[in-house]
């Protein structure tokens, strides 16, 4: 799916770099440090290096400054104690100020920010200065700043500057020796492993670009998804550029793999989609739509009519609702989630899922348990209200221990529990991180409560076969065999669908291979619907309803009989318990 994730400015944008050049550079904050203004107060810099009077009010002087030790920035306009500001003051280049003899260096113009780029320069507390893309931090005396750009001693290149303009620029996310961590939420400095290498014919600028709210998405991996042009540009596998603000990066957790493409949320579609990304919110919106007409449809029966199945039914397709509401509004607006929302939700839908499941089983169970002999069936209200209240502490008890443990787990810091078991909720998409993750928690449970559906309903179909069929007693418990049949219709539709997705997580392959078992999963409420919703008596109960009859019927005080009414008739003689 769409990985898509909330990146702060404040640590997501500098920090890596910040952090990569603290570990080459450092200079005492003991005593005052001089800082160059390059301009008097409402003067501005232009590109020929000359200070100008502004005719209106500028702005405070608030220079980018990072403080390493609250690993932030200050706050804008706040300016360090230790700093000592001279204005105007611009820095010298000679030869003997910057370092060996030979070294050649010039004033350069850098411009604070250019559309849609990350800033161009930050400043430490400690006085240097940053530049994205530069290999090393300047010292306070070589550079003036001011808010729209920043005057900086740079060392004249001996290359071929007409040639370096040629080359294509792109975007190394994590600049030099670092790569992003998805489970930290930021970039990784580690200089003695060189974990991606490109070619010289790159200009390469470390950065992030500069996205609207700091949204970004995670879109496709290189010489996969798209492949890299001379100029920088991206090309998909129909032969279509894209030179939309974008930064390449290999994630820590899987170095093996090919670099991850990072765009801006906003911008997202403009690139090539995945078209399960197109039709899924849309199946899943149809979902919910039949699901709300299968939960009204069956509250058409009445509510002391099969007492176990219905309350077994309500509670499962409520279930089912609410986690495709979830799950849709996830992939509608995964964009504009918030990492909290998403990291609820995720564990909210892990609840909801496992829930219905549940539930599924206790209803595959009950119809097992209705024909596992020949003879009928009756309970009395005691019977009846001690096993309902099993199924809820079964059904609601085992599924909040699960998600209650994954959420604790998640809550833990790394080093308090193997990484494998952490669910990294949030952290890829509104749901589990990855394969192994997901596996305990979620796939795990699910492959063991269809193991046993299947196996309840084999042992069943036995029965019906082999035992109730050849009897006298089917007379009395055809509404028992009809049940019987939209419950096995039911576990095929979830079942069925559920083996497929196992199977695609375990297997894996091509998406376009799992394309018609995604959909239906997505489609359940429509099956279910159809299943469920569309039950003979649930059809009666709808005449009756709709030719101002009462849905009950007269007689119904009880709650046990032994003998089962037919779903033929529009009407019933008698209410029965049927365990479905």
């Amino acid at each position: 799916m769409t990985i898509f994730r909330s990146l702060k400015m404040s640590s997501r944008l500098f920090l890596p770099f910040l952090l990569l050049c603290l570990t080459r550079h450092s200079v005492a904050n003991d005593s005052l440090i001089q800082i160059n203004k390059c301009c008097n107060d409402n003067e501005f810099l232009n590109e020929q290096l000359e200070c100008v009077r502004s005719e209106v009010p500028l702005p405070q002087w608030s220079p980018i400054i990072y403080q390493p030790e609250v690993s932030g920035f200050l706050a804008p306009g706040t300016i360090p104690e230790n700093w000592a500001i001279i204005k105007p003051s611009k820095p010298n280049c000679d030869e003997s100020s910057r370092g060996p003899s030979g070294d050649k260096y010039s004033l350069k113009f850098i411009v604070a920010q250019e559309n849609g780029l990350p800033p161009s320069y930050v400043n430490f507390d400690n006085g240097s200065l940053y530049l994205q893309d530069h290999p090393e931090l300047i010292s306070n005396r070589h550079y003036c700043i001011e808010n729209n750009a920043a005057l900086v001693c740079l060392k004249v290149a001996a290359t071929n500057s007409a040639l370096d303009a040629l080359k294509g620029k792109i975007f190394k996310c994590c600049g030099d020796n670092a790569v992003y961590s998805e489970s930290k939420k930021s970039c990784m400095v580690d200089p003695n492993v060189d974990y991606w290498n490109l070619n010289e014919n790159f200009t390469i600028i470390g950065g992030f670009p500069a996205c609207v709210n700091s949204h970004y998405a995670i879109h496709g991996r290189l010489d996969e998804t798209y492949s890299l042009n001379i100029d920088g540009t991206l090309s998909d596998s129909h032969g279509k550029n894209y030179n939309q603000s974008y930064c390449i990066e290999k994630t820590y957790e899987n170095l093996s793999e090919k670099a991850s493409i990072f765009v801006c949320a906003n911008t997202y579609s403009g690139f090539e989609k995945d078209v399960r990304f197109s039709i899924y919110p849309i199946g899943l919106a149809i979902s919910i739509v039949f699901l709300i007409l299968t939960l009204l449809s069956t509250l058409l029966l009445p509510c002391t009519y099969h007492v176990l199945h219905w309350r077994c039914q309500i509670n499962y397709i409520v279930c089912l609702l609410f986690a495709d509401v979830l799950l849709c509004f996830t992939q509608f607006l995964s964009m504009y989630i918030s990492p909290t929302l998403c990291v609820l939700s995720a564990i909210a839908m892990h609840f909801l899922f496992l829930a219905a499941f549940f539930w599924l089983n206790t209803m595959c169970f009950n119809i097992w348990w209705t024909f596992r002999d020949i003879r009928p069936t009756s309970l009395d209200k005691t019977q009846e209200t001690f096993r309902l209240r099993m199924y809820e502490l079964y059904a609601w008890g085992v599924p909040l221990v699960i998600s209650g443990i994954g959420a604790l787990m998640d809550l833990l810091p790394s080093e308090y529990q193997p990484n494998m078991m952490k669910p990294k909720f949030g952290e890829k998409r509104c749901w589990f991180y990855g394969d192994a993750e997901i596996l305990p928690y979620f796939f795990l449970p699910i492959g063991i409560l269809l193991f046993l559906n299947l196996t309840l309903f084999m042992a069943t179909a036995r029965e019906l076969t082999c035992g109730l069929w050849k009897t006298e007693v089917v007379k009395s418990t055809n509404e028992r065999a009809t049940l019987g049949r939209v419950c096995l219709k039911l576990v095929i539709v979830m079942g069925i669908t559920w083996v497929a997705d196992i199977l695609s997580w375990g297997i894996g392959g091509p998406n376009y291979m799992w394309y018609f078992t995604d959909m239906i999963n997505t489609l359940q409420g429509l099956l279910i619907f159809i299943v469920v919703g569309c039950q003979p008596q649930v059809i009666a109960a709808l005449r009756r309803w709709l030719n101002g009859s009462s849905a009950t019927d007269n007689g119904m005080g009880g709650t046990s009989s032994t003998n089962a009414p037919s779903v033929l008739n529009e009407s019933t003689t008698k209410p029965v318990e049927t365990l479905c």
